[in-house]
């Protein structure tokens, strides 16, 4: 990006951005809301940060489903309700209630008391 600091190269950087964000991000990457951004240094920054997001997303969504394994190896498998709550726990939530899998006898003992936490919150 450095190359491309001059002032003169002001619409080049514009072309380039227009491109990203108009035809390789969409055609790439569907579905994603992408934000309008001005500067390359700005796409460089957004890019960045979605991408942590996504690895974090990705992260959390693995641990889920790792879960919903633990959960079905002990209990049988969980009717789509229960799967869906688990799908919106975050990181720190699943691990308190993986914590709970070990002395649970019953499924909602592994889950109600992340509910109920959540809902206190």
């Amino acid at each position: 990006m450095d190359l491309l600091k001059d002032s003169e190269l002001a619409p080049l950087r514009r072309d380039i951005i227009t491109w990203l964000l108009r035809v390789l991000l969409p055609k790439n990457v569907p579905n994603i809301p992408i934000p309008e951004v001005a500067e390359l240094q700005e796409m460089n920054t957004m890019l960045y940060e979605t991408i942590q997001n996504w690895y974090k997303d990705a992260e959390v969504r693995g641990e889920a489903k790792l879960f919903v394994n633990l959960l079905e190896t002990k209990f049988g498998v969980q009717p789509a309700s229960i799967r869906a709550t688990i799908d919106n726990f975050d990181s720190e939530t699943l691990l308190q209630c993986s914590q709970q899998l070990f002395t649970a006898k019953t499924v909602q003992e592994v889950i109600e008391p992340s509910l109920s936490q959540r809902a206190s919150t």
